[in-house]
């Protein structure tokens, strides 16, 4: 679904090549990739805890919960909805640069 070469923050599958570029950083030995594992979240679940700013970039499309998020590069224009409340994403863990790194 990416929109090609010229906006590589395009497409609704984006989080499908970081659960694939973390397991090919492994496979090549780098070491390099943060730790990435994919989830399907029930967004209705998280609606009583979800912050207000995020709260605010929730719509409803076609009987499904959208959203836009909070980022620099996020805008109405590009929503995005669950299924049936379950969107599928990934989970990334990024530790701050304050952590020392050792190699093995």
């Amino acid at each position: 679904l990416a929109d090609g070469p010229t906006n590589p923050y395009a497409g609704y599958d984006r989080h499908n090549g970081e659960i694939a570029a973390f397991h090919l950083d492994g496979i090549l030995g780098f070491r390099l990739a943060p730790p990435v594992v994919g989830r399907r979240i029930n967004l209705t679940e998280l609606l009583p805890v979800t912050s207000k700013s995020l709260l605010k970039t929730y719509v409803k499309k076609d009987g499904n919960i959208c959203f836009y998020g909070k980022c620099r590069l996020c805008v109405h224009a590009s929503i995005v909805c669950a299924k049936d409340d379950l969107m599928e994403g990934a989970v990334i863990l990024w530790l701050p640069k304050s952590y020392k790194l050792r190699k093995w």
